[in-house]
């Protein structure tokens, strides 16, 4: 099953990179109850390795700024807040973009924990995360036309 999603994925969708198919041989190793605990189980692990592959330096102090932020129609009018006057971005939104990257990747670990209320926690976050990256982000957009 796991290889048949890769296979769509990268002839159908363009969105195989190795960190992907690790994720997807990660996969493989837990023991599954269900059917239903397997696409959980890669949505987690797709929050804890895109999270991790953004606390990257190249992440935090220029796409999230110039990408991210700069291409949305709400935050465009706002680039003066989180650009400089040369146009290079400020040392706060540099924090805070290290700061999401580092919360999409506690997100992925905290639903893979087996406590429901973190698991329920984890969940609130990601929403908020999806609705700041609506609103401020590339939202309406689509951030995977970007990449």
């Amino acid at each position: 099953m796991h290889a048949v999603l890769l296979i769509f994925c990268w002839c159908v969708c363009w969105i195989v990179s190795p960190s992907d198919i690790f994720k997807f041989l990660v996969a493989t190793m837990f023991p599954t109850a269900s059917r239903l605990e397997t696409p959980y189980l890669l949505v987690a692990l797709l929050y804890f390795w895109s999270g991790l592959y953004k606390v990257r330096g190249y992440f935090w102090s220029w796409v999230f700024q110039y990408q991210f932020l700069l291409m949305s129609p709400v935050s465009y009018p706002l680039r003066r807040f989180y650009l400089n006057e040369d146009l290079t971005p400020r040392t706060w939104s540099k924090v805070f973009g290290v700061i999401g990257a580092a919360g999409e990747c506690l997100v992925g670990l905290g639903l893979l924990f087996p406590d429901p209320t973190v698991q329920f926690v984890s969940t609130i976050f990601a929403t908020k995360m999806h609705i700041f990256i609506f609103t401020f982000g590339m939202g309406p957009y689509r951030w995977n036309v970007m990449q």
